[in-house]
């Protein structure tokens, strides 16, 4: 709600009215899933280590209403060609360092046109005892390991 409040206070002082409807995640996802937003305040955690996975975002090949798969930027309405043919090619790229370079021109070529905001990276936090050893929180829940820790 903090963040939603300052997103509202920030809008006011270039005229733009946001009205915040607090609700529970499933409707907020099943509204936003089938398109029926005008702004959506969600989260996104990390799905693969791949970049190519990422594409959800600008991966768009087609925006009827009835598509085979309904990505991040088919729920947003945007579709645009030309990062369509870029997130396919570098698929392919086998060459990290080119690869690497590829996917970071498609993420700055895309933020000042996408439409939606990444704001914040998520952090997740332990409180740990000195006497806990080997203890590493992963990317993911699913990347955590708790079969070498030891006290």
């Amino acid at each position: 709600m903090d963040i939603a409040q300052s997103l509202q206070q920030t809008m006011a002082k270039v005229g733009i009215k946001l009205q915040i409807l607090a609700s529970d995640q499933k409707t907020v996802i099943t509204n936003y899933r089938a398109r029926k937003h005008d702004m959506a305040l969600l989260t996104w955690g990390i799905d693969y280590f791949d970049p190519n996975t990422n594409m959800a975002f600008v991966v768009n090949t087609d925006n009827s209403d009835t598509p085979k798969s309904k990505p991040l930027a088919w729920r947003n309405g945007w579709m645009n060609e030309e990062f369509n043919k870029q997130a396919n090619d570098l698929l392919f790229v086998t060459d990290t360092a080119k690869r690497k370079a590829g996917y970071q021109a498609m993420i700055k070529a895309w933020q000042p046109i996408s439409p939606f905001v990444m704001m914040f990276q998520q952090n997740w936090v332990a409180a740990v005892s000195p006497k806990v050893h080997n203890f590493f929180i992963g990317p993911s829940n699913e990347m955590t390991q708790y079969d070498t820790v030891y006290k």
